[in-house]
């Protein structure tokens, strides 16, 4: 490059030309444009005679080509993080990527009911997806419902074979003591049992009528007052 050198001496004005050699400098491994220098460039960077046509707008810089006779302006994405569109893990880019990488998108995937539309560019929701989903929640949140009115059913079985004052906990323990044997407890035994079955045997055709949302499941305090009490039946010498 050519510049005027104007000097003042003895009022009278001298005009010369002197020879700038101006660098345009790059980074060698990322080929990014890294300003001008009129002295010798820093080791590590490289350099060519012509500068970039114009600032590089927003989000861009401009890199020497390969050939190393044109600058190019592209994206800069180094620190940034992008999201894989299948499986894998997210990625930070860095100074060599120019754009965002086949399979990643600049954002995560919303929701497992989202995919991606390649035409577009974004994440797009999958409605049947979402309905699914949905759907699998509803009958997992019922699940849950029906396994803690389970519970509550077999606590007040535990409860009523308790309230019977003959030192068992459980159904169980009760009919397994005392069905085999021919005695006075026998009859409470099978009495408790038959109770216990007609209970159950209601729950599970229930369940799986509000499984299919037949019949609305109902709260503890409401199953609990359906169920028939447990009636004694008559013992000889008890």
């Amino acid at each position: 490059m050519w510049i005027t050198e104007i000097d003042n001496k003895n009022d009278h004005q001298l005009q010369n030309c002197v020879q700038i050699d101006i660098k345009y400098l790059y980074e060698p491994t990322s080929r990014i444009y890294m300003g001008l220098t009129l002295d010798v460039p820093d080791e590590g960077l490289a350099y060519v005679d012509f500068e970039p046509p114009h600032p590089a707008q927003m989000g861009k810089v401009w890199r020497m080509n390969k050939a190393c006779d044109a600058w190019i302006e592209t994206g800069y994405h180094a620190g940034q993080e992008v999201y894989p569109i299948m499986d894998g893990a997210p990625l930070i880019l860095t100074e060599l990527d120019q754009e965002i990488p086949d399979g990643y998108a600049v954002e995560p995937q919303p929701s497992p009911a989202h995919r991606w539309d390649a035409r577009k560019r974004q994440w797009a929701l999958d409605q049947s997806v979402q309905d699914q989903m949905e759907a699998q929640a509803e009958q997992e949140r019922k699940l849950l419902q029906l396994a803690a009115l389970e519970q509550a059913l077999q606590q007040h079985i535990n409860q009523t074979v308790m309230d019977l004052g003959l030192g068992f906990t459980d159904e169980q323990s009760l009919i397994g003591q005392f069905s085999g044997y021919d005695n006075v407890f026998r009859p409470i035994a099978e009495a408790v049992g038959q109770w216990v079955a007609a209970i159950r045997y209601t729950f599970a055709h229930s369940k799986a009528a509000m499984l299919a949302g037949e019949k609305p499941i109902p709260a503890l305090a409401e199953a609990l007052a359906e169920i028939p009490p447990f009636v004694m039946p008559e013992v000889q010498n008890f």
